[in-house]
């Protein structure tokens, strides 16, 4: 039985390789590869490719001034929930994970409240809708 065929990343491979070193997330560079080449191809196709040369991409959240002052003005402005913020942050290549964002914001003092009509409105929501 024939599976898929596969996707030929190699003509791609020093531009991946660039972007990887800079930071990107593997998401922001399948997204970059979309706009920017018309390829489409999944998260899970890059990292196995990257692994095929080589590369071994390790998140390290980086904790800088530039990135709470992101975080703020989507908390703030934009008012983003944690994974909506997390979407907008990975895009725009940033390597961060759920839990240290809520770490970061929580240390920034941006807490997500709600009162318990709205608790309620939510929970509704998800029930029945």
């Amino acid at each position: 039985m024939a599976g898929r065929p596969s996707k030929d990343l190699s003509r791609y491979k020093e531009e991946i390789l660039q972007l990887v070193n800079r930071g990107y997330t593997y998401e922001s560079i399948t997204h970059h590869l979309a706009d920017q080449h018309h390829v489409q191809v999944a998260d899970r196709t890059l990292r196995r490719q990257c692994s095929i040369w080589g590369v071994q991409k390790h998140r390290k959240p980086v904790d800088s001034p530039q990135l709470r002052a992101r975080i703020a003005t989507l908390f703030n402005e934009s008012s983003l929930q944690d994974p909506d913020i997390l979407r907008v942050l990975e895009r725009e290549g940033y390597s961060i994970g759920a839990r240290t964002l809520r770490r970061i914001r929580r240390r920034m003092g941006l807490y997500q409240r709600a009162s318990p009509g709205e608790e309620l409105e939510v929970r509704f929501m998800w029930r029945y809708a």
